[in-house]
């Protein structure tokens, strides 16, 4: 009961100070939009209007995903870089509330707020282009696309470990975007990749975060697909257990310091 107070405590907090914050979740929200309009508009202009709106839809939801994966980590850096400038990171390590437990309640505040940004971009998506029909699958996959990047939240905290070992976000923060945008196949498909690249893409999850948005809406979601997202899972695990041995092997004995 104690550890379930303190994380709804911290969850609250944490949840409001990301609503607070307008400007990262109205550009999660409009930027796929403005971005898969732009470049279904120049796939239009060079095929002389006979661009599908389907790969319009495909891109949109790719570029959600991808919006929010990049968001995300540059958020899961700086949230530990702010922690090490203003002190909180060693008050929290040094405090008798469960460190897991603030890092836990942040991670789900992040993703939920996520969310809401993938919210409108799927109700609006689906709609233009399936009608009302595929609206109740939009709330659906909003469901499913959150338990698909749970698996993100593993490599966040393994992001924010990087930044305690390596000081500054940007570094960390920016090498994982790049790759997360390289392999991931958000707007274009992923076998148009080289061999190595698919072979990145497929081993981490943000791929597989875009794929079951897309089924989900679409209702052509695949039993080896809930099978794919529950593996990644072991992100999750393993992301828990790298700040865990970060935090108690790195941070504690040889202090936080920028």
């Amino acid at each position: 009961m104690k550890l379930l107070n303190q994380f709804t405590a911290v969850f609250e907090a944490e949840l409001r100070s990301y609503v607070r914050e307008v400007g990262p979740l109205a550009f999660m929200a409009v930027a796929p939009m403005i971005f898969s309009t732009l470049t279904y508009g120049i796939g239009s202009v060079l095929t002389g209007g006979a661009a599908d709106p389907e790969k319009w839809f495909f891109q949109l939801v790719g570029f959600a995903v991808m919006t929010i994966s990049i968001v995300m980590t540059a958020s899961a850096a700086w949230y530990f870089r702010r922690g090490m400038m203003s002190g909180r990171l060693e008050y929290v390590m040094a405090s008798p509330t469960n460190p897991m437990v603030l890092v836990a309640a942040n991670s789900l505040a992040n993703v939920l707020v996520s969310l809401l940004a993938f919210v409108f971009t799927a109700l609006l998506g689906s709609y233009l282009v399936y009608g009302v029909e595929k609206i109740l699958n939009s709330l659906g996959a909003v469901l499913l696309t959150f338990l698909a990047l749970l698996p993100v939240v593993g490599v966040n905290l393994m992001v924010g470990a990087l930044t305690i070992a390596m000081k500054e976000p940007e570094p960390v923060a920016n090498s994982i975007t790049a790759v997360i945008a390289a392999t991931s196949g958000f707007v274009y498909p992923i076998t148009l990749l080289p061999p190595i690249l698919q072979y990145i893409g497929v081993v981490l999850p943000y791929h597989h975060v875009a794929e079951t948005a897309r089924a989900a809406i679409t209702a052509a979601v695949q039993p080896s697909q809930i099978i794919v997202i529950a593996l990644m899972l072991t992100y999750l695990i393993a992301g828990l257990y790298v700040y865990r041995a970060g935090e108690t092997h790195y941070a504690r004995k040889t202090g936080i310091h920028w």
